[in-house]
């Protein structure tokens, strides 16, 4: 029986956690962020088999609603330019508490490049532009976007002030 397995991840602005650790369904498990790209895992009281792993799935490349596999069993589908879920259902807490604040802005921003939103920021515009059905619409409007839309957008932006309030704190340390 091992009491205690903490595993902390510090990973770079770029790179993108896809979901928690699989193979954490041993123990006790608890989750806390620490920080804009750091985490920190804790699992107690687990006796692992031989076979048993666990493994955190990272990539700097593809963004989240390119990944067709997550959790390994297609649960939501993350493509932005298709028949994107986040428009039919809320965006589930445990993939945005993983997400830093540049990820976050993409994912809530991505809600409405899907609409035709004209950013003024340059670099929001340059990421959105690389996605064939992001047409720029001067007559964008918000009432395009459904509740669910709108409602994924608060729930972003919670996570957002949150993270932000996390990151003022650890800088006071």
């Amino acid at each position: 029986m091992i009491e205690k397995a903490t595993f902390i991840i510090k990973s770079s602005p770029d790179t993108w956690m896809y979901s928690h650790p699989y193979g954490m369904d041993k123990g006790e498990f608890q989750f806390s962020r620490l920080g804009e790209n750091e985490w920190e895992y804790v699992l107690t009281n687990f006796e692992p088999e031989k076979e048993d792993s666990f493994y955190f799935e990272v990539s700097s490349k593809i963004m989240p609603w390119d990944y067709r596999s997550y959790y390994r069993s297609n649960k939501y589908k993350y493509e932005f330019c298709a028949d994107w879920d986040f428009s039919k259902q809320l965006i589930p807490d445990d993939f945005l508490e993983i997400l830093s604040s540049y990820q976050l802005r993409l994912l809530r921003n991505a809600l409405y490049a899907r609409h035709g939103r004209i950013f003024k920021s340059k670099d929001l515009t340059e990421f959105f532009k690389k996605y064939k059905c992001y047409q720029p619409d001067p007559n964008f409007d918000e009432s395009r976007l459904n509740e669910i839309e709108k409602a994924n957008i608060e729930k972003i932006s919670g996570y957002e002030k949150e993270l932000k309030k996390l990151n003022q704190n650890r800088k006071k340390e």
